[in-house]
């Protein structure tokens, strides 16, 4: 079974709000848009685009597969932030 996690990048601050947030099940040719940025973002490596619990989701090989954002579309982060599953 695969499931459609919406992986969110979220910087430190007053204020805690995602910068960026892919949710894999919108996936499209190879692409997954940012919600925040509103950046179609490449999705490299093996990966395979299955039924999902509820509609799509992408089924990461646990290697290869990445997300992919050139430099100068990149959010601009100040103190630290995470990685976090939602």
């Amino acid at each position: 079974m695969a499931v459609s996690l919406p992986m969110v990048l979220t910087a430190d601050g007053a204020e805690l709000s995602p910068v960026a947030w892919w949710p894999l099940g919108d996936a499209v040719d190879q692409v997954v848009r940012d919600k925040v940025g509103g950046v179609g973002d490449a999705i490299d490596g093996s990966f395979t685009e299955v039924a999902g619990v509820r509609g799509n989701a992408v089924r990461f090989d646990g290697y290869t597969t990445e997300i992919t954002r050139s430099a100068d579309k990149m959010p601009a982060l100040s103190g630290g932030f995470e990685r976090t599953p939602r």
